[in-house]
């Protein structure tokens, strides 16, 4: 069983993987688009210049997004499994706080 175990553990890994690959080449043809369609028409309309201009800069973010996407995924799912347990209540003894007016019998009082 625990062989079992290990493999569906690699397949998931592996799956995930191969998803990140294909998100990695999406954004990248999406980006070398604007390359591509910049080659072939030659004389570019100003609203080309100004698309390329946010999203080729824009890939490096996208690379970010896609590398980080899994982790936050992880962290979300965690901190959603452990809001749902309850949390254990520290055994702290609660003081009691003397009102300011509150005469304290142990510190001398200035005479007034």
């Amino acid at each position: 069983q625990v062989g079992g175990t290990q493999q569906t553990r690699r397949r998931e890994k592996t799956i995930r993987t191969a998803k990140q690959g294909i998100w990695y080449t999406l954004m990248w043809l999406f980006v070398a688009a604007f390359i591509v369609i910049g080659g072939f028409v030659g004389e570019e309309p100003v609203w080309f210049w100004i698309l390329y201009g946010v999203f080729v800069p824009l890939q490096g973010l996208f690379n970010a997004w896609i590398y980080f996407r899994e982790r936050i995924i992880a962290n979300r799912r965690k901190r959603r499994r452990n809001a749902s347990q309850p949390k254990p209540q520290p055994d702290v003894p609660r003081a009691d706080i003397p009102k300011a007016d509150d005469p304290q019998p142990d510190v001398p009082q200035p005479d007034v």
